[in-house]
């Protein structure tokens, strides 16, 4: 198998915000809501992570090339994820609209990548 040398000298960093829908639990305080808003972000985020990094790792490997066992041995590439809850909806009043609500849980990959 061959190693990618072209990726050892590329230098990525990746921004992933994880965004929550609002939290309607009747009898919740605020600070409940916002805590498993943050919580529900933050979990996207990481799943969306893991299935960037597991995606990569197929296709270096389906090209031949040896794949990192973990993101961890990535020196090159860079991330931060950030929770924001439920602070930027798309649809700040989703009521009992699926659809809408589901467009307010997501993650954005922002990303820059250079050579030096």
């Amino acid at each position: 198998m061959g190693t990618c040398l072209r990726y050892r000298t590329l230098r990525l960093d990746r921004l992933e915000l994880g965004h929550a829908d609002r939290v309607d639990i009747a009898g919740w305080t605020s600070e409940q809501k916002r805590e498993l808003e943050l919580t529900n972000s933050e979990k996207r985020a990481e799943d969306a992570e893991a299935y960037f990094f597991n995606e990569m790792v197929a296709r270096l490997t389906a090209q031949g090339f040896e794949a990192p066992a973990s993101a961890q041995l990535l020196g090159t590439v860079q991330t931060r994820r950030v929770a924001c809850g439920s602070a930027q909806l798309f649809f700040p009043n989703p009521g009992n609209d699926e659809g809408q609500r589901r467009a307010n849980r997501r993650v954005e990959f922002f990303g820059t990548a250079f050579s030096p």
